[in-house]
This record gives structure tokens, sequence and C-alpha cells, in this order.
């Protein structure tokens, strides 16, 4: 009897949901329950992770092995006697294995220790469903299992991408597992189950990963749980070869290795098959098996290599399919725009001055910002095409700095690369059944579906459904019709300029000026990425800017990137925020003199920031701008001793 071969539970991420409803349903005693979900997203895992948990005995079997329906008596016969070695059953004298219905009569008659459970979870068990008579044996064990729950839990682990449109697919006994078990479907990974899964894998690399390289592999992983550990493994494997994470990410993660390697252990009829559904993709499932064997097409299916939605066939990834068509890796098509055109504009502006090239400190030092504020503009033009950054440089694009018209050659690189994106898809496929009109409210919940793995809140995806058609009607792909968003009709012109240089960004006044409590609550309330604050806490928002914590590079008023490392996990990190106090002005003095003095009056702290600021203040506001700092100071970590009323008032008495 052969048991499924996974990782151990130890290696299972998340599912924290599905782990405690079926340990509560097992231990209630409620009979059988089945998992399913596509190829990949850890049925198996969780079958093992349930297993470790239950108290009794449990067996996870491949039902692969299955070649007749003898398999289920037997099944049954082994964890009987596995169950009666450890003590939880004698079994009877009169215990017959020759048949299903004698082996299940065998475990109801037995002496039960109190309390005692037994757990069977055939996996893989889409296997079964190629033999009816197979499928019937398994069917009446489930219902022998509905109704004798007290001690033995039959389970059915199978995926639903199987090729289910076979002629001899036994539907209606699969539909009566079904009906008499508990269904759990299985989701794609959410942002925390991505988080863990990236947190090993640099334990693994032995680094830390990169804001850009990480929120790559959130977007490209789709949150599909096999997607990730197959892009983790790559990028392993990438990065002992000697490739640093900054050239994966101008590599659009070298993804051209691991599509070959996919590809190279193809037979000629399989690739055959492949190339024909990214040719038509999406294509349906029943124009795919008039032409090739259902056998070749679930072959594709357990590879992964294609993957079903609904009842028609697509690659498992848009890249991938563009891959085969074009014999090349095309620029990503799952990344999140989160800078806005005018944002961007800065950069190409300041690019097209320095003859489409310069050095990233420069342009940070010109515009008095750090270089990850660069960086993050930067990053939007490589997504786009339109330029790259390597050896500490930002540039557009040859073709654009050459063109007698760059503003045309930008914006026909941008309507290229968005016609591709995921994200106009959903736009245009909700146009298509909304009469044409889009709704923003309707479009971030599209985006916030397509991409499960972006950690984001509602405010945060309406952010970016709101710079993403800027960038439409930027491109001429979209343009407004009353209360909301419509295709554009083509020839569109566009909307706005990338190359007229747009104003300052602009820090407001003094820092700092109100304690820190609502502000770094909008922090932890945020993605780690980027901060979206509702127009109430617009104070408290340029707080944020003003201490360069947040850099407003956005149309809208409460929008802004977090610095780089602040926020990890939803909690604020002490040392990061602590160099943020030491850079604004007057701030390396006041953090010097809290070190000093743990006891310093908020007076002498708010002088400091008078004088750095070169400015005369009363001394109330001397005394709110100390306070506010200590409040800022105790956030990053440091001791600050507040004197009570009491004391203050008994040291002015003698």
């Amino acid at each position: 009897m052969s048991t499924n071969c996974r990782l151990p539970p130890r290696y299972f991420v998340g599912r924290g949901e599905p782990v405690r409803d079926l340990l509560a349903h097992m231990e209630a005693r409620r009979g059988p329950f089945v998992l399913n979900a596509q190829s990949g997203w850890g049925k198996s895992s969780l079958a093992l992770m349930l297993a470790s948990k239950i108290s009794g005995l449990s067996f996870v079997l491949d039902t692969r092995t299955a070649s007749s329906p003898s398999y289920v008596a037997a099944a049954v016969r082994h964890a009987a006697l596995a169950a009666e070695r450890a003590g939880l059953l004698v079994l009877p004298d009169d215990a017959s294995w020759a048949t299903t219905a004698g082996a299940l009569r065998s475990l109801r008659d037995s002496s039960w220790r109190d309390g005692a459970s037994l757990l069977v979870v055939f996996d893989q068990f889409e296997n079964a469903f190629s033999d009816a008579a197979l499928t019937a044996e398994f069917r009446d064990a489930a219902l022998w299992s509905r109704e004798n729950p007290e001690h033995v839990t039959l389970a059915f682990a199978w995926k639903t991408d199987y090729v289910d449109w076979i002629e001899s697919h036994p539907y209606r006994l699969r539909d009566q597992i079904r009906e008499a078990s508990k269904v759990v479907n299985l989701a794609p990974f959410g942002s925390r189950e991505v988080e863990t899964v990236l947190r090993r894998l640099e334990a693994a690399v032995g680094a830390g990963l990169s804001r850009e390289l990480r929120q790559r592999l959130r977007e490209y992983s789709q949150g599909l749980p096999w997607l990730l550990k197959k892009l983790s493994g790559h990028l392993i494997t990438e990065m002992a070869s000697g490739k640093s994470q900054e050239q994966l990410i101008g590599e659009a993660l070298n993804v051209q290795n691991l599509f070959d390697s996919d590809l190279a252990a193809l037979s000629p009829q399989e690739r055959d098959a492949l190339n024909f559904v990214a040719r038509y993709a999406p294509v349906r499932a029943a124009e795919v098996t008039e032409r090739f064997t259902a056998g070749l097409v679930q072959s594709l299916l357990n590879q992964r290599l294609i993957v079903q939605v609904g009842e028609k066939l697509d690659t498992y990834w848009d890249i991938f399919r563009d891959y085969l068509n074009s014999g090349r890796v095309p620029i990503e098509d799952s990344y999140i725009l989160r800078l806005s055109p005018n944002s961007v504009a800065r950069l190409v502006s300041e690019l097209l001055a320095h003859s489409g090239s310069a050095a990233t400190s420069e342009i940070a030092e010109a515009w008095e910002t750090t270089e990850n504020v660069v960086w993050n503009l930067a990053r939007e033009l490589r997504q786009l095409g339109l330029g790259s950054s390597a050896g500490g440089f930002t540039s557009l694009a040859p073709e654009i700095v050459g063109s007698s018209d760059p503003e045309h050659e930008i914006r026909s690189r941008v309507a290229n690369a968005l016609r591709r994106h995921r994200a106009y898809s959903e736009f245009a496929d909700l146009s298509e059944r909304g009469q044409g009109r889009v709704q923003v409210s309707a479009f971030a919940a599209r985006l916030r579906e397509a991409f499960p793995a972006v950690q984001g809140t509602p405010n945060t995806w309406t952010a970016y459904a709101r710079t993403f058609i800027a960038w439409f009607e930027y491109a001429g792909l979209v343009v407004t019709d009353r209360s909301g968003f419509v295709i554009a009709p083509e020839g569109s012109p566009g909307k706005g300029t990338l190359t007229a240089r747009p104003a300052s960004i602009v820090r407001s006044g003094a820092f700092p000026s109100r304690a820190p409590g609502p502000a770094l609550e909008l922090l932890r309330r945020s993605d780690g990425y980027l901060v979206v604050a509702p127009p109430e806490k617009r104070q408290y928002f340029r707080e944020l800017v003003a201490l360069a914590a947040v850099t407003d590079v956005s149309d809208y008023p409460t929008t802004g990137t977090i610095a780089a490392g602040l926020v990890v996990d939803g909690e604020i990190v002490e040392e990061v925020l602590l160099e943020l106090l030491r850079a604004v002005p007057g701030g390396a003095e006041a953090v010097r003199g809290v070190e000093a003095n743990s006891s310093v009056r908020s007076v002498e702290i708010g002088r400091i920031f008078e004088a750095a600021y070169a400015t005369t203040w009363t001394d109330s506001t001397r005394d709110l701008v100390g306070k506010s700092f200590l409040a800022w100071a105790r956030a990053a970590g440091l001791s600050t001793r507040r004197r009570s009323r009491r004391k203050m008032a008994i040291g002015t008495t003698g």
C-alpha cells in the first residue's frame, strides 16, 4: 500500500481556515470529506497536515496505485490491521477482507477503544475516475463512512482540472461521493501565505530579497502555490549561478531558462498540443480534444503547462503563452502599476534633459529626495518598456531618445505594453459586461481578484485602479464617459504628457508638528508599499511626507509610497524610523540629545528644531514640537523619561 510522497507537514504553508474547519468536522464525527482544487494548489499537503494533527491513526494513500476494485478492500484492511496493532480496536473473529462490503463490516463490528479515531485519505483520487467499477467501490465506502462516522473518517482529494469531459467519466458516482461528504474547495494563496514562502526563500538563498524582487514573485505567481514554489526554485538556481537580484529584476527573473526547461521534457506530440493551446488560448477544451487525445491533454495538465478555466484551456502563464507564440519573453504583463503618468513624467523629463540617461544619485540630489524615490519611478519605466536601470544609472530606451517625437514614441510603447496586460483584459471584460461603462470601484474589485497574492486594503486597490485607468487614458485606450470610463475609439490621441516637467515634490512645513499615533497607524494599515489615507487623515499623511516616511508622488493628495523597509508585516521597523528621524532638519542633533539625556525637556528639543528651521517660535510651540518629537523617538525605540506633572510642580517650588 503506497502512501503519498510529499513534503512533510513542517513545510506546510497557511490554509489556516480549512485546517480548523476540517479538524472541527472530524472532532464532531460528521463523516467523510472531499478536498478539491486545481493541480498544485496544496491538496496533498493539506491532507498530510490534517493527518499529523489528529489524535488517532491516519493514512494518506496514493490512489494512483489503485488498479482494480479490490484496492478499496485492501486499503481498508491495511488501515484496520494498523489500528489494531496501535491498540485502537480489536477486530472481530469473523473479519473478512475479500470485498469492500466485508471489509467495512469488519471495521463496524470491531471493538473500539473509547474516543479512538481513524482517518484514511485517498489522495490523487482523480485517477480512480478512469475505472467506473473502482469508483463505485469508493462511492460505497463514502456512503458507509457517512452512516458510520463514530470512529472512521474517509476522505478523498482530487484535482478539478482533470479531463472529466472523457466519455467514460463516472459523473454520477463522483457526484454521489461529493453529496455524501463535506466538500472543501481550496483557493489560491493569499498575501500572508505568499509572505511565508518568501521568507523561506530568503532563508534558502541566505539573503534578504529586495522589495521589487519580492513584489515580482508575488505578481508573477498569481497566488498559485505550485507556481510560487516553481519560481522560488528557479530563483535559487539563478542566484546560485551568480546572478544578482538586480540582474534578475532587469531580466524579468530570466524566466526563459525556466520555460526552456519546461519544454525540453516534452514529446513532439505534447509540444504540438501545447502550441495549439497557446495559439488559440483560451480555447474550448472540446476543440483541443478533437485534435489531440485526452491522455495527451491530461499529460500537459499534470505537468501544469496548461490550466483549465471553466470549459476552456489556457497556458499556465500569459508570459509563457507569448514565449510559445513569439519565441521571446515579452515585457511582463502581470505587474501592478502604482505611480501615475504625471508622477513618472517628472523622471522622463529629467532624463530627456540629460540626453536620456543620468546617475540615480544625481537625480535624487537635484530633487532633494532619496534614491529610493527615483528607483520607484524608474521601476514603472522598466515595466512599461520605456527605460532601464543598471550600474547606478537610469536611462530611457534609445528609440525614445532618438525619436523626433519622444511623446508619440512613449505613448505608443505604453499602449502596446498595456494591451497585453491582464489589467486591461479585466477592464475590457468589465466593459463588455456592463454596457460599455466601467466604474472605478468595480475595476478595483476585479484587480483584487486577479492578483490574489498582492496585499492591499480596499483603499489601496482603489488607488491601483485609478492609476491603471490614468495610464489607459494616457495611452488612448480608455476615455472618460460621464461617471465612468469606456474603451476609447480606435485612433484616440491619449491624454496628458510624459515629456513636460511636472511640479516638484512639495514637503509640508516643519517636522514634527503632532503626535505620531495616527500617522503610524496609517502605515500599519498599509500593504507595506503604498499608503492611502482617507481625506480626514490628510494632516497625518502630510506628517509622514514631511518625515520622508512616505513619498507623495501621486496625483491623489493622500496617496504615496512608503520608505523602503519601514513597514514589515504591518509593523514599524524601529531602526528605519530612527534613521528617518535623524535625516530631518535638526533630527540628528535631537536624537543625540535624547540619547545623552533621556529626561531632556521637550522645550530644549523644540529649540533644536527652531534653530534648524531658522525661525522664531513661542515657548508653547517649542514645547509642542519637542513633545511630538519625543513621542516619535519613543516609537523609534529610544528611551525617554516622561516627567510627571507633580514632580515638575515640586521642582518649580523650592
